[in-house]
């Protein structure tokens, strides 16, 4: 199918059905360019065209303000002054379509393409044709200007349907790749697809053609990854960018080449230096966009556009261009991510910039992901002094982009130089998680830090702490604290924090700075985790979170740190609602981050889908997370991601992956780092247990109870005993419930109450722990419980207690059964395509729920269940929700 068509089924399918049963006499489809309204008219008239005699004709913008140009097909033989005559023209039309009708009888159907371009005389026609029944319409049109008023008339007076065509949300722009494209496509990349195209299908097509010609979209067993920047000159975006450019005036195309080689730029001086009339409309065009802010600032609509256009611009027109701007810039004032453009801008057509705005240009743009911005000018700068920051600038672009030796390289310099600790302790987590990325971090760095600070004894003293000079936390001081945390000490680790704490407020001048609480938070809230305190875990990292906001200014990687350590603490409260408003936080703000950060945000969510043992969309997130991560894994999470991947394979029957990714994790040297190492060394013991099949006794995985490198929090044990549990051991419960007693979250307490209930016996409380369970997202794990309390009501000769029991049995068993028939529908048909979106709602819908129903429990309108719902129907090929379940095999 058209990619541009995906997305658009179901309207097509409306305007036939408006056309053919004549539910209206005319349909105008409205949008801006691009969005798709040409391939979806041809789409129509294809489909029409069995039962319909079509008619096109086609607005032009040369023939707008000539009377019936457009209709000269069909009026050559009038003579001169008949083709002025609106009842000749007419008859003319007339006579042309009963010919038509002499080869294939049928209504007429005209097609108006551009129908903004239409004259006043022809749209007048087109009206009469309507209103007199001789035949229905299908016209497209931009919004702006709109169509003609005579036509817009028929709309008035409800002879006509408008469909106003939107952008393609990201679950259109999914399926639109998966269509389009062979393997999976993470839904991290299809997010950065979905942000660079503004939805627009046109250049959706563009974007993904030019990506894989160029190499930055290739095909990694099976998962499509992006490995860079979308090209910004790739063929077919270049020439559909220029055709734009050649439809605009003289005066516009300069707007637009202004605007795109100094965006964001104030509308005002774009009005001063190509005129007010202009700009007004390349907005009514729908090309650029206007921000409302402080300060009115234009943007070309569509990012893409952007970096083709300033491809086009010769380095010499270029430098005239930013001549004639900045003659009028002086009196506008532009944001920060203005003035980074401008320094681009000049670097790329040769002029000069001092140091102090490259250096300040080469942090901003790396900061961004602007990576080979912030390398090339962080290379241009002359100043040894500032040079030598511009290195960290630098480091930081290579570690973006995956190059951690190069990073490394540049770090090195920079403390090598610096003949000082480091007061940025940014950069020294920075550091030190380059050197962990290539599986060392420099033992002298730590001897030193503990040769300054003896960690097991007296209270430390401020000068042994911080730089009392007024500078951020020495470098060892940051080092000590990462290694413990790398090396999951967290009994040392928390002694250390105490310390810190210990020191009175007056004699530690650092104890305000945002850079050293977040840090600190952060650290804090590993210890916690590792107490069974998650709740309390997951608040100090919210505090950590808080404190970087406030910051105003990100300091590298900090965010990301943070999040982890937050993602990490809500997944161990069982709080998977946080999960994904954490992750849809982080994705919707740093859409930019995503090719750096794409694999670990696709990494993070299998595992919370994992932990609750949803393993179909478990292993549609690790899946493509692994083959990220093996490209560019800023925060060592490959080793767990692969466990986990093997593991969740090896549960779904996929045993050769599972062992190809099982021998992958082996080959490391390390299973990571902190808790993430616990994680992996669990899921790999379970892997092995589950591909070992035999007597099903998960015994690798029950081993690890008794090594202390991998217990090393209550959290590490009680993974084991939920993962033993759910590959059919019955456990050792007196310990879970010991253990879990005095932990928090609900994750915690469902376990708990799992324990307690196996130890009790009573049906109530198999009940009880049934219900509990379930809430904490383990439905498996839940649905024995259920059985369990059915079965010992039954003894007992409670009848209605029992069918209780088993009622919510059978709902456990119905959401796991739907869940997966529709997973295999989608995967052994081509013509049943189910977003995950469409998975949730059609299993809720079949379970009973109503709209409004599914609308809350999923957190979205109600019209966006309706939309799902409807799309769904016409996928699986029914009519409605009464056929939902047998479509799903129930």
């Amino acid at each position: 199918m058209n990619r541009q068509l995906t997305g658009r089924r179901e309207t097509m399918e409306r305007v036939c059905h408006t056309i053919l049963t004549k539910t209206s006499q005319a349909v105008f489809l409205i949008s801006g360019p691009g969005i798709g309204k040409s391939a979806l008219v041809e789409a129509i008239s294809e489909r029409l065209t069995r039962d319909m005699n079509v008619l096109r004709i086609h607005g032009s913008s040369s023939l707008a303000k000539v009377p019936f140009g457009v209709l000269a097909p069909y009026t050559s033989g009038l003579s001169a002054e008949d083709a002025l005559s609106p009842v000749a023209v007419l008859r003319s039309v007339w006579t042309y379509f009963q010919k038509l009708r002499s080869a294939k009888d049928g209504p007429l159907l005209l097609v108006v393409d551009d129908a903004h371009h239409l004259d006043d005389a022809t749209a007048s026609i087109v009206v009469d044709m309507v209103s007199a029944g001789w035949a229905s319409v299908l016209a497209t049109g931009r919004s702006r200007p709109g169509l003609p008023a005579a036509m817009n008339q028929l709309w008035y007076d409800g002879l006509a349907d408008r469909i106003d065509l939107r952008p393609l949300t990201q679950e259109q722009v999914a399926e639109a790749v998966g269509h389009a494209l062979e393997g999976t496509v993470p839904e991290s990349t299809v997010q950065a697809l979905w942000t660079e195209s503004g939805g627009n299908p046109l250049l959706l097509d563009c974007l993904l053609n030019d990506a894989i010609e160029s190499g930055s979209l290739v095909k990694r067993n099976g998962i499509w990854l992006l490995l860079g920047n979308w090209p910004s000159g790739g063929r077919k975006l270049t020439d559909v960018v220029a055709k734009q450019l050649q439809r605009r005036s003289a005066e516009e195309q300069e707007a637009l080449k202004l605007i795109a080689l100094s965006e964001p730029v104030p509308r005002g001086l774009i009005e001063e230096v190509c005129g007010a009339r202009a700009v007004r409309s390349l907005l009514e065009h729908q090309l650029v966009r206007e921000s409302m802010g402080g300060t009115a600032e234009l943007r070309l609509l569509y990012p893409s556009y952007s970096g083709a256009i300033r491809r086009m611009v010769s380095a010499s027109r270029s430098l005239h261009l930013r001549r004639q701007l900045l003659e009028h810039a002086r009196h506008h004032s532009t944001t920060a991510e203005g003035v980074l453009r401008m320094v681009s801008w000049s670097l790329e057509c040769g002029a000069e910039v001092p140091d102090a705005e490259l250096l300040e240009a080469s942090v901003m743009a790396a900061r961004l992901f602007q990576n080979s911005l912030a390398l090339d000018a962080a290379a241009r700068i002359r100043d040894p002094d500032l040079r030598q920051r511009g290195q960290v600038a630098m480091a930081r672009a290579h570690y973006n982009q995956g190059s951690y030796e190069e990073a490394a390289k540049q770090l090195d310099l920079h403390f090598a130089a610096d003949g000082e600790p480091a007061r940025n302790p940014g950069d020294v987590l920075l550091w030190a998680c380059t050197h962990a990325a290539l599986g060392h971090i420099p033992e002298a760095f730590l001897e030193d830090a503990r040769r300054l600070l003896d960690i097991n004894g007296h209270a430390a003293k401020t000068g042994e702490l911080s730089d009392a000079s007024g500078g951020e936390m020495r470098h060892w001081t940051v080092l000590e604290l990462f290694a413990l945390s790398a090396a999951a000490d967290y009994r040392s680790l928390g002694k250390y924090l105490d310390e810190f704490d210990s020191i009175p407020p007056g004699e530690d001048p650092n104890r305000g700075s945002p850079a050293r609480g977040a840090f600190m938070l952060a650290m804090r809230s590993e210890v916690l985790r590792s107490e069974g305190r998650s709740e309390a875990a997951e608040n100090v990292a919210a505090e950590a979170n808080a404190l970087l906001t406030a910051e105003g200014s990100e300091l590298f990687f900090f965010p990301e740190f943070v999040l982890h350590r937050q993602l990490g603490a809500a997944m161990a409260s069982g709080h998977w609602i946080a999960v994904e408003d954490y992750l849809a936080a982080y994705t919707s703000q740093r859409s930019q981050a995503l090719v750096t950060f794409g694999g670990t945000v696709q990494s993070w969510r299998g595992i919370s889908f994992l932990l609750r043992d949803m393993l179909d969309a478990a292993g549609s997130y690790l899946l493509p997370a692994v083959e990220s991560l093996r490209e560019n894994d800023p925060l060592g999470l490959l080793p767990m991601t692969l466990a986990a991947a093997s593991y969740t394979t090896a549960r779904t029957g996929d045993t050769a992956k599972a062992r190809r990714l099982l021998q992958d994790f082996d080959y490391l040297e390390s299973p990571g780092r902190g808790f993430d190492a616990e994680y992996a060394r669990i899921f790999s013991a379970a892997s092995i247990d589950v591909l070992q099949a035999g007597d099903g006794s998960p015994g690798t995985l029950l081993a690890l109870l008794d090594d202390p490198s991998v217990v090393s929090s209550p959290g590490a044990e009680l993974l084991i005993h939920a993962v033993a549990a759910r590959l059919g051991h019955r456990g050792d419960f007196s310990r879970i419930a010991s253990l879990t007693e005095n932990m928090e979250g609900t994750w915690a307490g469902a376990w708990h109450k799992f324990a307690t209930a196996h130890l009790s016996g009573t049906a109530a409380d198999y009940l009880e722990a049934g219900e509990a369970v379930h809430a904490a997202g383990l439905v498996r794990v839940a649905r024995n419980l259920f059985a369990a309390a059915a079965d010992r009501f039954g003894i007992a000769g409670n009848r209605l207690r029992s069918r209780e029991a088993a009622s919510r049995r059978d709902d456990c068993d119905r959401e796991l059964r739907v869940t997966v028939d529709i997973g295999a529908a989608s995967e052994s048909s081509s013509g049943v395509h189910l977003t995950r979106r469409e998975k949730d709602i059609v299993v809720l819908a079949v379970e009973g729920l109503t709209d409004r129903q599914i609308a809350d429990k999923l957190m979205v309108s109600v019209r966006t269940v309706e939309g799902h719902l409807y799309r769904s129907y016409a996928k699986l090929g029914i009519r409605g929700r009464d056929q939902l379940a047998s479509a799903v095999h129930l």
